[in-house]
């Protein structure tokens, strides 16, 4: 992977670290409202992510078979 793809996938790494961070941080405040808008919020993208990576890794084992 190229220096871009390194790139996006320190960005994607911090920006959950950092909203792992913000959930936990509301939890101790007791807003547990803003916590369910952030999972809410937040599954769209996370789902497009786990589908990205299920349809990748089901290439990458379809073409290893066919080798």
């Amino acid at each position: 992977m190229g220096l871009l793809g390194d790139f996006v996938k320190g960005f994607i790494l911090y920006t959950v670290v950092m909203w792992v961070f913000a959930i936990i941080g509301f939890l101790a405040m007791g807003q547990i409202g803003i916590v369910l808008l952030i999972f809410v919020t937040l599954m769209i993208p996370i789902s497009i992510i786990v589908f990205e990576y299920w349809k990748n890794k089901k290439e990458k084992t379809q073409t290893k078979q066919t080798d």
